[in-house]
């Protein structure tokens, strides 16, 4: 008698068809039963039996429909002006235990997988994750949680977060030394900030404060009104690419929008759009028959904001689409950070320039209720 449990990645995106876990007991026929037990974070969250196969005697169950549930998406909410922040939450442990039963109910084997941790990360079928491209280690290089490494656009007030995993997981060890920051100016010169990570332990995703006033709050005056872009490598060169974050100066209007968001990969991303806006508003309302008048005593609102991007690279246009089917999002307006929930039901991304432009119509509505006065 002996049980075989298939390997399970080291640390994986939760939502994936690759989260799939075979038992197979090598006496079992098709009367035998495997009773499995998935404990998530040191808790059991779940217990259930499966018939065996009855041609290969085996079980299989898709462990992602079970784990995704203990997810919640949210964009981290930074305060303060550290750079690094630890996100809680975010990276979490499983391990199955599965006995087997033959036909009389009694126990013939039992085994136990190792620890293994996911997070709120996406692999779709036309895509393949790999943990080296995205944790930094000393072995290889990486890239931050997102597949937007250039081409940003923000203004010098705006937010932006980036994402990086850090722990160890058996097979890979984050050495994430921390980031420089290089500015490039209008009069040509080039300077450089450093910040150091020095946690490498906390299995947890790491949060690093880019935006223009957190970089000001620790070295002060470094993005002004001469900074034309910044570039952020990784302290030790580790990057496949530098991610790049132009300053934008010229816009329509100052009430523009900065939107962070969640993306795939469960990191933070974000985008300004500084063109055009207006507000769309509907309205309904209940009438009081009172005697030969009529009042309004109850009246609904719904106010959908919408607002013009910039002009956009056929890059740019691509990558900013996870915003439109983002299950979270934010948008950072007159210095005040609000829920919102993006309200578009369709979108086209140009894969060859048009005769036209390439620019979003970005529509959305505030997560808080419109309130109105009572008759």
């Amino acid at each position: 008698m002996a049980l075989t449990l298939s390997s399970l990645p080291s640390i994986y995106p939760v939502y994936t068809d690759n989260l799939n876990f075979t038992a197979f007991e090598s006496t079992a026929n098709a009367n035998f039963t495997y009773n499995f037990s998935v404990y998530y974070n040191g808790v059991n969250i779940d217990t259930f039996d499966y018939f065996a196969d009855p041609t290969i005697f085996n079980a299989e169950i898709n462990l992602s429909t079970i784990l995704q549930t203990q997810f919640t998406s949210t964009v981290f909410n930074k305060t303060g002006t550290t750079v690094f922040d630890f996100i809680n939450n975010t990276i979490n442990s499983y391990y199955i235990q599965v006995r087997c039963y033959n036909a009389a109910n009694s126990l013939i084997s039992s085994g136990i997988t190792a620890t293994r941790y996911v997070y709120n990360g996406i692999e779709n079928t036309f895509e393949t994750f790999s943990k080296n491209d995205y944790v930094f280690n000393s072995a290889s290089t990486a890239n931050f949680l997102t597949k937007w490494n250039t081409e940003r656009a923000i203004t010098i007030n705006d937010k932006a977060y980036i994402n990086t995993i850090i722990g160890a997981y058996g097979d890979i060890n984050s050495s994430f030394a921390g980031i420089i920051i290089t500015r490039y100016q209008s009069d040509n010169t080039i300077s450089a900030a450093t910040f150091t990570n020095t946690d490498n332990t906390t299995k947890k995703i790491l949060n690093i404060d880019v935006s223009p006033a957190n970089i000001n709050a620790n070295v002060a005056g470094f993005i002004n009104t001469n900074t034309l872009y910044y570039t952020i490598t990784e302290k030790n060169n580790r990057q496949k690419e530098i991610m790049k974050i132009n300053i934008v100066k010229e816009y329509k209007n100052s009430n523009y929008y900065n939107f962070l968001y969640l993306n795939s990969l469960g990191g933070i991303d974000f985008f300004t759009s500084v063109k055009n806006y207006s507000y769309n508003y509907t309205i309904t309302k209940e009438l009081l028959d009172q005697f030969n008048t009529q009042k309004v005593y109850n009246t609904d609102i719904n106010q959908v904001v919408n607002t013009a991007t910039q002009i956009l690279s056929i890059y740019q246009a691509d990558k900013l689409k996870e915003l439109f089917y983002s299950p979270a999002v934010k948008v950072w307006n007159n210095n005040i950070l609000n829920d919102i929930r993006i309200t578009n039901q369709n979108l086209v991304v140009t894969g060859k320039y048009p005769k036209d432009t390439i620019y979003y119509v970005i529509n959305f509505m505030y997560n808080n209720k419109f309130y109105n006065q009572k008759y």
